[in-house]
């Protein structure tokens, strides 16, 4: 989070922001070629053209600094380290690889910018690699409507969990169920957990494919794409047994002719047998859009 500081507080700081920039430099020729013009300038005249050259050069570094600064956050804001999560009429969401919070650059860390309809909410994650697995856990998350001033709800990995509880106060429309229940599942995500490929559109993958060797990369890559589809088919195979037909226009990838059900039971053991095929039900749906990034990745 940026703070401002105003009136004589920012005065007093301005001094020490300027040695503070001086000290974080290594200085380049173009600096010294700087310099050299000011004491040039200055050379054999009175002490404030002195002093007036000193502050100058001050504030060049004090630019300098601004300015490397905003370059090095540009880098992480490049195509190459965005993902894009949603993105419809009502509701977008990107996610910034190696990025906190405040977008500086950060290794192993990504911030997620998201917004639906009025309301948005940004928030910082943590991650790490074991093999072809993805852990994440919540670090940071803020919160801001039209009628809502920027909320923090998690900081430093810990939810705010008493300012969260006087804000629903009076709100029991709000929350549907006990509010213990709705604390104890926005906890859930501070600690590590695996996200799979299907969670937020593959974002496993994309993780990964800035992550690990190249070779090794593609190797998994290749090997998804094939419990992917060789699952998908199997599963289809299976569903047409209880008379579903596929149908790459449903959002389910299987409809029934002519509104006709199947059995209860008969449908429900047709979802419980999907695990024998190496799949979630999650990653069958999706199945065509998760190897379609998998294939860009390889490319």
């Amino acid at each position: 989070m940026i703070h401002t500081f105003t009136g004589p507080i920012h005065a007093t700081f301005f001094p020490i922001k300027l040695a503070f920039a001086v000290t974080k430099f290594n200085f380049t020729i173009w600096d010294g070629l700087v310099f050299g013009a000011l004491l040039a300038f200055v050379w054999g005249r009175s002490a404030p053209p002195v002093l007036l050259a000193a502050v100058a050069f001050l504030l060049y570094l004090l630019v300098r600094s601004q300015l490397s600064r905003s370059s090095a956050g540009a880098s992480i804001r490049s195509d190459d380290n965005e993902f894009v999560l949603e993105n419809d009429e009502l509701s977008q969401a990107t996610v910034e690889l190696d990025a906190d919070i405040d977008n500086r650059p950060r290794k192993n860390h990504f911030r997620i910018d998201s917004m639906f309809d009025t309301c948005r909410r940004h928030a910082e994650f943590e991650y790490k690699i074991e093999e072809t697995a993805v852990f994440v856990r919540l670090l940071h998350e803020s919160l801001e409507d039209i009628d809502i001033v920027k909320t923090w709800e998690v900081r430093d990995g810990v939810l705010l969990e008493a300012d969260f509880r006087e804000r629903q106060k009076g709100k029991k429309w709000v929350l549907e169920g006990d509010i213990d229940e709705e604390i104890a599942a926005r906890k859930k995500p501070l600690e590590w957990h695996e996200i799979l490929p299907s969670y937020w559109n593959g974002m496993k993958y994309f993780i990964l494919s800035k992550n690990l060797p190249k070779d090794d990369s593609r190797r998994f890559f290749r090997q998804e794409i094939e419990r992917l589809k060789l699952g998908s088919n199997r599963f289809i195979e299976q569903a047409a047994k209880i008379g579903f037909i596929h149908d790459e226009t449903s959002d389910w990838r299987l409809r029934l002719p002519g509104g006709a059900d199947p059995p209860e039971d008969e449908r429900q053991a047709l979802f419980d047998s999907i695990r024998k095929f190496d799949l979630s039900y999650d990653e069958f749906t999706m199945a065509p859009g998760l190897v379609a990034a998998l294939e860009k990745y390889l490319a």
